[in-house]
Order: structure tokens, then C-alpha cells, then sequence
């Protein structure tokens, strides 16, 4: 999966080794369709840039999460029957 977005997290914790633990969530809703992005990771303060930005390259650590609620999602969800499938098979 590709997945291209620009979010805004916080500094959660500064480690002892000077790394910064880093968190934050974009939500975008668009035609009764919501998607969110959850972004956490660690980040060494020297690959923070001028324009304060860090490359996902950058983020150690990182754990990248995309939920999505609406018609589109719930189509994509598996039926009972399906579900139920897979466990047996």
C-alpha cells in the first residue's frame, strides 16, 4: 500500500538518548467517508529540518494506521458467512 499525507504530531517524550517519541492523528472526511491516520514513532532531533518537517524515512519505530468508517469501508468489511469460511478453511 502507498499511502501520501502530511500530519502534524506532537512530541510525546524526549528520550534519554535525546530522541524525540513522536504522535499525532489526521482525520479527513470527504463524501460521508472518514478516513484517519495515526502516525507514531521515534525521531532523532538532526533529521528534523529547517521548515520543521521530518521524512517518515526518518521515523524509527514507526507505526503507520489507516482506519476508515463510512459506505466505502463497510463494503470492504467481510460478510458473516465469509468470515466463518475463513475459519474453517
Amino acid at each position: 500500500n502507498k499511502v501520501t499525507a502530511r500530519i502534524t504530531v506532537q512530541v510525546t517524550e524526549v528520550k534519554p538518548n535525546g530522541n524525540l517519541s513522536v504522535s499525532g492523528t489526521q482525520t479527513i472526511k470527504q463524501n460521508k467517508e472518514e478516513q484517519k491516520i495515526t502516525l507514531t514513532g521515534e525521531v532523532r532531533p538532526r533529521d528534523v529540518t529547517k521548515s520543521n518537517t521530518v521524512l517518515s524515512s526518518y521515523v524509527a519505530n514507526a507505526r503507520i494506521q489507516v482506519d476508515g468508517k463510512g459506505p466505502i469501508a463497510n463494503k470492504q468489511k467481510q460478510g458473516i458467512f465469509t468470515q466463518i469460511w475463513n475459519i474453517i478453511f
